[in-house]
């Protein structure tokens, strides 16, 4: 299995973060991305990219969000 590179965003979804995210989009790279809300072009582009992009709805200024279950 080729080596692949982890990486895990906060506020994936707008800014800085979606301009980390898009940037990322390469081949061997797998996106963990949290932010308030989806980010359906950003899907749509790991997709063609044939990147693995793992999405978790979560505002994490709420601590109670950040709890499991």
């Amino acid at each position: 299995m080729a080596d692949m590179s982890l990486f895990i965003l906060t506020g994936a979804s707008r800014g800085l973060g979606a301009a980390l995210a898009e940037a990322l989009l390469q081949p061997g790279h797998r996106l963990v991305c949290v932010a308030r809300v989806d980010y359906p072009a950003l899907r749509a582009q790991a997709e063609q990219a044939g990147v693995t992009l793992d999405w978790h709805p979560c505002d994490l200024s709420d601590a109670r969000a950040a709890e499991p279950g």
